[in-house]
Parts: structure tokens; sequence; C-alpha cells
């Protein structure tokens, strides 16, 4: 402890008294409700919420003003799949990532599961307490896996019972939802756990096991992270006769072998049908598009002088070596095989959208995903989702409408309206007009706190400072 408070100084703010009212002035509203932009306003903000959006909005005695100049007014963005993860040895270097999310305007973030779950749990708290700064953390808590878990900190499971019980420990432990990690599950087990959560008001998500049918899983209620499996089977012609030949646990060399048959028999003729089951369930996707690819046509120095290495401890960096970490260097037949999925999985994603089926942005980066920088990847993720053929303002909404309708907090956030929590994010440029304008933020507002670009810029000091000082062993 002694060490975190050293080397994190300027992270762990003390507590805060109420949020100051601040006026934006001459700004372009992106996705105000009902309309796509709205430009020249005022936007008012006291207690942490939106008041007013006009014309000509006074401000109130003593408010801050900030003038907008012309510049674009967003909601702030929801990564809805992160990992905070790596065991206590990783703890300080997942704590630096709060601040490097909030200076890319996210200020909500979807923690999917990892072994630091008192910490995480802990840092949610400070959070919503104003006690440090950084985005709403929602977590998991420990993952739900078989009696031989992939991951740290993950609960074994093997029979029905004990799968309730680990929907009631996850419950006890304040855990905002389930996360399912199953490469292999019987129904039994698998309708139990969806059976409890249900029962206990908790919302139920993960993989698809690879034994078990979309359709079923979905029926169940249980959600889908990692667009690509939607594809994989409810797309594919080879998908039922892939699942039955299953009897257990399948190894990697099965995974492998088979997730490239799964897409080798993908049909396009099936997604009509496949939106239609989805939005029957009423199931969320969450896209995570890009981190498979992470890997895929390194530099010759494999990102060592990235110029965002400066912000990761060495801890994570070590994770994310192809020499060091879980992950190694693709094959030229792997590059080749991501290559081809990438296409159809983003023709996929274009028709799914158009067939009104449930998505949200996520961009999977944590611990050993390599290369998937904190914040920075998910504006690559609504890059890469307007290159699947989404405008800029539908790939934005993944980002926050969506989160919010999931979350069922459409009155309280996920657009620009009076009630809604003050998570903003200020522009320099017009999104609407190209999404990578995402990254040009003049500012942030978290539960009505503005920082400007200045503060910004002396947060991301500050973790670059103290990574610097825990990679010399100061």
């Amino acid at each position: 402890m002694k060490l975190l408070l050293l080397i994190l100084p300027a992270l762990v703010a003390l507590a805060q008294p109420a949020p100051p009212t601040v006026l934006f002035e001459d700004v372009t509203v992106i996705d105000a409700e009902g309309v796509p932009a709205l430009a020249g306003v005022s936007v008012l903000v006291q207690d942490g919420r939106i008041r007013t959006i006009g014309k000509r909005v006074r401000a109130p005695k003593g408010a801050a003003r900030v003038n907008g100049g012309g510049k674009f007014l967003m909601y702030g963005l929801s990564d809805m799949h992160v990992h905070l993860r790596g065991g206590q040895e990783l703890v300080e270097d997942n704590a630096a990532w709060l601040p490097l999310f909030l200076a890319n305007g996210v200020t909500t973030i979807r923690d999917m599961g990892g072994d630091l779950g008192e910490h995480v749990m802990r840092w949610r708290g400070e959070v919503a307490a104003g006690r440090r700064e950084g985005p709403r953390i929602l977590t998991a808590g420990p993952k739900l896996d078989g009696p031989k878990p992939v991951w740290p900190g993950s609960i074994p499971i093997a029979t029905p019972e004990e799968g309730r019980a680990a929907v009631r420990k996850v419950k006890v432990s304040g855990a905002d939802f389930v996360k399912v990690y199953f490469s292999f599950v019987s129904s039994e087990v698998h309708a139990a756990i969806l059976d409890e959560a249900r029962k206990l008001k908790l919302e139920v998500t993960g993989h698809l096991p690879n034994n078990m049918s979309l359709e079923e899983a979905a029926g169940r209620g249980q959600h889908i992270e990692h667009f690509h499996y939607s594809l994989s089977d409810g797309a594919s012609r080879a998908a039922a006769e892939i699942r039955a030949s299953y009897k257990g646990p399948p190894s990697l060399a099965e995974l492998t072998r088979n997730g490239a048959r799964a897409f080798e028999a993908f049909d396009t003729t099936l997604l009509p049908g496949l939106a239609t089951r989805l939005r029957q369930n009423r199931t969320w996707l969450t896209t995570t598009l890009l981190v498979a690819g992470r890997r895929q046509n390194l530099p010759p120095d494999r990102h060592a002088g990235h110029p965002l290495r400066k912000y990761l401890f060495p801890g994570i960096w070590k994770t994310w070596d192809l020499d060091t970490g879980r992950r190694r260097a693709p094959t030229p037949a792997s590059a080749n095989a991501y290559a081809e999925r990438r296409r159809t999985v983003r023709s996929a994603l274009a028709a799914l959208h158009r067939d009104g089926v449930s998505l949200m942005a996520g961009s999977d980066c944590g611990a050993s995903n390599n290369f998937a920088w904190p914040g920075w990847s998910l504006h690559e993720e609504l890059e890469e989702v307007v290159a699947s053929g989404l405008a800029p303002l539908d790939a934005l909404r993944l980002a926050t409408r969506a989160p919010a309708r999931f979350l069922r907090e459409e009155r309280t956030r996920g657009s620009i309206a009076a009630g809604r929590i003050a998570d903003l994010v200020l522009l320099d440029a017009n999104p609407l007009e190209s999404i990578a304008n995402t990254r040009l933020i003049a500012g942030v507002m978290a539960r009505g706190r503005w920082y400007d670009r200045a503060a910004l810029d002396a947060k991301l000091r500050a973790v670059e400072d103290a990574a610097a000082r825990k990679g010399s062993g100061k």
C-alpha cells in the first residue's frame, strides 16, 4: 500500500465537494434527444446533471463557463468489455488505467471478470464517492467456468448445484452481473446458472459455450460477448456438426481448427433468421471486433516503440510481450485466416445492425490482451464499426445510447438531454463527419466534474511518470 501511494499520488483524489455549475456555450450537441445534431446552443450542468439545453441559457451566479467556440459536445463513451486483472502484482498497473480511460472520453467501463475483484469493487466505490478519478465501473467479479478454469480467480463449476452457489457468491460479493466463460458446459449446469441469476435479478453474459447452440444459450437469457460467436454458430452450416463433435472441453487445437471450419461454412442467407432469433430473445451482442487482430501485421519492434507504451506499467507490458505473455506471434496461416474472417465479420455486423439486433461496443482491453490500449482501443473499435458499414452516428450510439438501454438507464444516461447524468465529451471536430474525430478531445466531464485539455494532459503525464518510476524500480 505504501508503494501504491508513492507511485500514484496524482491519480487518487481526496473527498471532493459537490460538482460545480458549468455552462457550455456555443457548442454543437451531438445526439440530443430526437435530433442528430443541434448547433449553436448552450448546455447548463448543475449538481452533476444536465439541466437546460437551448439558444439562450443564462449562467447562474458563480457558474464556470466553457466557451465551446463551435466545438462538438457528445455523451461520454462506455467501453462495455474491459478486463482489470493480472494478479496482486498488477494492482497498481490496473489502477493506473482508470485515468487513461477518462482522458479518452470513456466515462463508464464494464469489467468482464478477473482476479482483482476486491480491488475493482473498492475502486468502483471510490469513483462513485468522488474519492478516485476515473470512469464509472461495472464489474462481474469472478468469472464462472468449468472444473478447470482458464483464468485465475474464476469459480470452478461442475454441477448445477455448484452453478447456483456460484451465482449466489457473485451476488453477495457485490458484482453487477454474472460472466460465464465455459468452453464446454452441460445444458443442466447452464440452465441452473441462468435460472438462479434470474431469481437474483442479475444479467448473465459471456462466451457462447462451444458445445451449445446460440439458440439454447440466448433462449435462456444469456447475452453474448464477442460478436463473432454469433456468426460461428448462428450463421454457419457446419455449426451443429461441430457442436456434436465435442464430448468434453475442447483443446486449443480443436477450437482453432473448428473455428476456421465454422467460418468457412458461414452462410449469409442465415443472417435474417439469426437476427430474428436474437431480437426475439432480446439478446445483446458486444462487438470486440479488433482484439483478435492485435497481433496481426506487427511492426518489426512488436510495438516496443509504440508512442502509447509509455503509459503502461512494466507488469502489464510483460503480459503483452509475445515472448513472455500467454499470446504468441501469429503464423502466416493464422494471419490469412484472420484477414478473411474480418471481412466476414464486417459484412455481418452491418447486416445484423440493419435488422435491429442489439449491439454495443467493447474493446476487450486488459492484461494479456495484447496491444489493446486502454481508452484508445475503444476509438479504434468505433472506427472498425464504421468500416463495417455503419454510419458514424450509429457507431457512436453503440458506445452511448446502447449501453444505457442495455443497463435500463435511458432516462438517466446515454444521450444529451435534461435530467441526464453529466458524462460529456467536448470535441474539436465533428464526429459525424469522421468517427476518428472522437479522438480529438478538448475536455471531458465525468459526473458533472469538468476536466479541460490541460487537466487531461496532466493526468496522462502523471500516469507516464508513475509508469517510468515503476519501470526503474523507484
